[in-house]
């Protein structure tokens, strides 16, 4: 992100500092979680009726309920997971 090579023509962080970029990936990864967890501790907590209508209480209520609508969480997930069996087996 901050490393471009055509925008100044070297690269700072990659050459200067000698982190490699699966480094920096880590590092971004970790500076992410701290920032999620640091705003979650700051703001207050959602009400729980709000929270309950997007959990679910433990794994096997995923197969229970009925699917009344296509914008259903685990009609989109099975979506993407065929997508993601298409796509692969295109390219892979």
């Amino acid at each position: 992100m901050l490393d471009f090579e055509a925008i100044s023509g070297a690269k700072y962080i990659t050459n200067g500092l000698g982190i490699h970029f699966l480094m920096r990936s880590w590092w971004v990864f970790c500076l992410c979680c701290s920032l999620f967890i640091g705003i979650s501790y700051l703001t207050p907590a959602p009400d729980q009726a709000q929270v309950a209508q997007v959990t679910w209480n433990s794994p096997k209520e995923i197969f229970s309920g009925r699917i009344e609508r296509w914008n259903d969480t685990r009609v989109m997930a099975g979506t993407l997971m065929l997508f993601m069996v298409i796509l692969y087996s295109i390219f892979g």
